[in-house]
Formats: structure tokens, C-alpha cells, sequence
């Protein structure tokens, strides 16, 4: 059995490059110069092969920010071979904000917001509890992107707590990958989808007992 294997996933543009980057510089985790989203068991769904690559090493750790694209299938298997699992999330505005700044589509503003709303890729409640409710050996956090930009080092400090790693000092783990380095176009939302994503907050904060007031328009 391994003694661990870190699996991080989140939605694009949230943070997950930054603990990526990370956790490559802990002197316990392995990555031996493996990308940051192996492709393997969302191309196939072969967990053979996803696990050939990982259980070579003590503790490895994987990312991907496909969330809303799990099914509970997969999760269970994941979470035969997964300890850590975590999920950052954002508010949805910014991030369907930076999202449509960061994916050239074919599509108009307000057609891409309702595609992120219809593929309910802002359903955080939905998404969390689909993983919560499916891993029964793998420890499970959700995290917070606001945390994660506002406290940098406190927000790592505390991953490497829940991971069961050395709270170890890491150069620049002040230094947000992409923070501030993205041209944004401002997004206009309708009122309707205003009350879509509001209500998907309103959702979030019950499952976390936390107040994202701050998050809504």
C-alpha cells in the first residue's frame, strides 16, 4: 500500500497551478517530471495505467481541474488508490469571469455563462458532495480559493497538515502563479443569471456553513 497519494482537482483558473507548483518543491512528494494533469483515467478510465505511473513512489501527488466531469464510478475507484483528496473552489463570477478570458470559444458572453451554468459547473454543493459521498478510505477538503490568494502561506500550511506532510518552508509560496497576469474582459450577467449563480452560493454556503456573501452580485 502506498503511503500516500495526493489527489488535487478544481476548476480552471482556481489555484490548482500554484499548489501544483507547491508540492513539487516538498521534499517528500515525487513527481520525477510528471505533467500536471495526467490525462489517464479521464481519456480511458484506466485506473491500471494511472496507477502503473503513480505507485512507483511513496507519496505522489495528481491534479486536475475537470471536476464536474467525475462521475461517481470513477471516484470510487479513484478512491481505492487515493489518501488526500481536495477540491479548490472560487467565487463563480470570477471564475466563470477568468474562464471565458482564458478559453477562446465561439460563443457570445451571455451564451457562455448559461453554458457554465447548464453543465453546472458552478453546482460547488453538487460537485463536493458527489465526491464526499463516494470516498470512504480517501480524506477529503474542500478549499477555498479566497483563502488561498488573500494568506498564501497559511492556506499551505494548512494543506500540508491535512496531506499528513512536513509543514516545510517553500521559496515564493507568496508569489500567486498567474494571479495578476491575465488581461480580464469584464463579463455582464444577466439578471436571471444572477439568480441562477446566487442561488448555487446560497447552496455552497449551507454545505460549508460559511458565509460567501461577498461572492454574490
Amino acid at each position: 500500500m502506498k503511503e500516500k497519494h495526493i489527489l488535487n482537482i478544481g476548476l480552471a483558473k482556481c489555484g490548482t497551478s500554484w499548489l501544483w507548483a507547491q508540492l513539487k518543491q516538498h521534499p517528500d512528494v515525487c513527481f520525477d517530471g510528471l505533467e500536471k494533469e495526467p490525462p489517464y483515467f479521464l481519456e480511458n478510465n484506466d485506473l491500471d495505467a494511472y496507477k502503473k505511473i503513480f505507485e512507483k513512489f511513496d507519496i505522489s501527488a495528481n491534479f486536475h481541474v475537470a471536476t464536474w466531469q467525475i462521475d461517481q464510478c470513477l471516484i470510487q475507484s479513484l478512491d481505492s488508490f487515493s489518501t488526500h483528496v481536495s477540491i479548490i473552489f472560487s467565487d463563480p463570477y470570477l471564475f466563470i469571469e477568468r474562464f471565458y478570458n482564458w478559453l477562446p470559444m465561439d460563443m457570445t458572453q451571455s451564451e457562455f455563462v448559461d453554458m457554465c451554468i447548464n453543465v453546472k459547473m458552478i453546482c460547488y454543493k453538487e460537485i463536493a458532495n458527489r465526491w464526499s459521498r463516494n470516498l470512504t478510505k480517501s480524506k477529503f477538503k474542500i478549499l477555498i480559493y479566497d483563502d488561498l490568494a488573500s494568506k498564501p502561506d497559511e492556506f499551505l500550511s494548512e494543506y500540508f497538515n491535512f496531506c499528513g506532510l512536513k509543514d516545510v518552508v517553500i521559496p515564493n509560496a507568496k508569489k500567486i502563479i498567474n494571479k495578476n497576469s491575465q488581461t480580464k474582459m469584464p463579463l455582464i450577467f444577466s439578471n436571471k443569471q444572477v439568480d441562477l449563480i446566487n442561488i448555487e452560493i446560497n447552496k455552497f454556503e449551507t454545505l460549508t456553513d460559511r458565509d460567501f456573501g461577498h461572492w454574490k452580485k
